[in-house]
């Protein structure tokens, strides 16, 4: 077997004949959650133990049982850190248990795994579509730098067609459209606007609620008046956009329409 092999090659064995035990210096290489690990241990274990644990290593379909009709197989090295979050501590240390027995694949619920995939997927699209919004953010500015009003403009609307709630772009884009008095665009984006960082403050309000029970008045006082909220110890609880001001533009906006 190919890991008994590697192990037996390079290393030199004392063996207790009376119980087939083993201690050796071992160079580990696995995958364990989406990490590789390397690490030099001193093994004491019996030969069975290495021999089943080389025979699960060894066949990339080994799992310690086959899935029912509600469970799924799924490669250990698929598994990543994001996913082990939003399965459980429980499962992770199921997978990581797994893992060092050699078993390559691990059963899984459906529905456990769908969701986990889901929200790692999720995650993945957010983070890539922060470092998009960033980044024509930063060039958005500095084609207005240079005047080119139209560039700026279709790189900042670029972002508010993602709906992200980073608030550069929609304010920039209420200011450039003003100025061009393209009033129906102006309106446009700031009902964009309110509609996006109304259901990201109700969104964070939830969170911080969860987090502070004690202070579930003031927070959703605090997400009315869309006003800083801060704790005894002066650290902030909840600070949401302040949309109110975007309302009231829209309603100037309106009657000079």
């Amino acid at each position: 077997m190919k890991f008994l092999k590697r192990l037996f090659g390079k290393n030199k064995l004392s063996t207790a004949q009376d119980n087939q035990t083993f201690e050796s210096d071992v160079d580990f290489n696995m995958s364990v959650g989406g990490n590789r690990l390397t690490e030099t241990v001193e093994i004491k274990t019996t030969y069975d133990f290495l021999e089943k644990f080389a025979l699960n290593q060894d066949n990339p379909d080994s799992c310690d049982r086959e899935p029912n009709l509600d469970e799924v197989k799924v490669r250990i090295a698929d598994i990543t850190p994001k996913h082990m979050v939003h399965l459980g501590s429980n499962i992770s240390h199921a997978i990581n248990s797994l893992s060092l027995k050699g078993f390559n694949n691990v059963v899984l619920s459906k529905t456990k795994w769908n969701y986990a995939r889901e929200q790692v997927e999720q995650m993945i699209a957010y983070e890539r579509n922060l470092q998009k919004v960033a980044s024509n953010n930063l060039s958005g500015k500095e084609l207005e730098k240079s005047s080119d009003i139209q560039g700026a403009i279709a790189l900042y609307e670029e972002n508010v067609a993602t709906l992200y709630p980073a608030i550069h772009a929609y304010e920039r884009l209420m200011v450039l459209y003003h100025r061009l008095k393209d009033y129906d665009n102006e309106k446009r984006v700031i009902e964009i606007a309110i509609q996006v960082f109304e259901a990201d403050n109700v969104n964070n309000a939830n969170i911080r609620i969860e987090q502070h029970p004690e202070k579930k008045n003031e927070i959703l006082s605090a997400l009315h008046s869309c006003t800083e909220l801060r704790g005894d110890d002066g650290w902030v609880i909840f600070n949401p956009v302040d949309v109110n001001k975007w309302k009231k533009r829209l309603e100037k906006l309106l009657a000079k329409m």
